[in-house]
C-alpha cells in the first residue's frame, strides 16, 4: 500500500457539495435561512417584528435624593449601591444615577421598567415611589413617564 492510498483510506469520505468546499460524508449543507435578510441579502425590519403583537409598555421614573448623613463621596456611593439593589431587586427595573456625580450629599436617579400593561408598569413606580419615599434619605424631586412604542 503506497503512502497516498494510506492516507485516503483514514480519511473519511467528503461529498462536494459547493465548489472548492467539501462536506463530511452525509452532510448536506442546507440553504441559506434568510431570517430577516431579503433574497438580495439586504436586510428588512418587517421580516423579523411581528407587528400585529401589542408592543408593551415603559414606565421611567426619575428622581432626585438627598442623603444628608453622607460626608464623602465613598459614603455616598455606598448608600447608592444599596438603593440601586433594592429597587432592582423589588420593582425589577434597570436603574442608574444620571446627574450630580461629584456631590457628596445629592444624587439623581431615573430607573425604567417594562410589562405588558400600563397598569402594571403604574403599579411598578408606585411601588418604587412609596419604598423611596420610606427610606431616611429626602425625596427631593421626581417624574414619571409611560412610554409605548407606538408613540
Amino acid at each position: 500500500m503506497t503512502l497516498s492510498a494510506v492516507s485516503a483510506a483514514s480519511r473519511p469520505a467528503v461529498s462536494e457539495s459547493r465548489v472548492g468546499q467539501s462536506q463530511p460524508f452525509g452532510f448536506t449543507r442546507s440553504p441559506r435561512h434568510t431570517c430577516g435578510f431579503t433574497t438580495t441579502g439586504q436586510y428588512d425590519r418587517r421580516d423579523r417584528f411581528n407587528t400585529s403583537v401589542a408592543t408593551g409598555f415603559i414606565g421611567i421614573y426619575s428622581f432626585e435624593l438627598l442623603f444628608p448623613e453622607s460626608h464623602s463621596l465613598k459614603e455616598k456611593r455606598m448608600h447608592l449601591r444599596s438603593v440601586k439593589a433594592q429597587l432592582s431587586n423589588r420593582v425589577a427595573c434597570s436603574i442608574a444615577e444620571v446627574d450630580h456625580h461629584d456631590v457628596w450629599q445629592r444624587t439623581r436617579l431615573t430607573l425604567a421598567c417594562v410589562a405588558r400593561e400600563a397598569g402594571e408598569v403604574d403599579r411598578l413606580l408606585d411601588t418604587a415611589e412609596r419604598w423611596l419615599s420610606g427610606q431616611d434619605f429626602e425625596l427631593l424631586s421626581h417624574e414619571r413617564d409611560l412610554v409605548t412604542l407606538d408613540d
